[in-house]
């Protein structure tokens, strides 16, 4: 099993329940700034697409 360093999450994968809004949502993108690669669930479709399209941004730059 691989070890995950602080702040580094490259080559990972998260799911993220209730990422439409809220903490997670914010654990979401936060997961994505440090390189995760994040599947996002949660109640609110529209909110969630946008919660995905600023993950994708965010995977994208690395």
């Amino acid at each position: 099993m691989a070890t995950i360093g602080q702040n580094n999450l490259e080559g990972q994968r998260a799911l993220v329940t209730g990422a439409t809004s809220g903490i997670g949502r914010a654990v979401a993108l936060q997961f994505a700034r440090e390189g995760a690669e994040v599947l996002v669930h949660g109640r609110d479709t529209a909110r969630g697409g946008e919660t995905s399209e600023l993950h994708h941004r965010h995977h994208r730059r690395r």
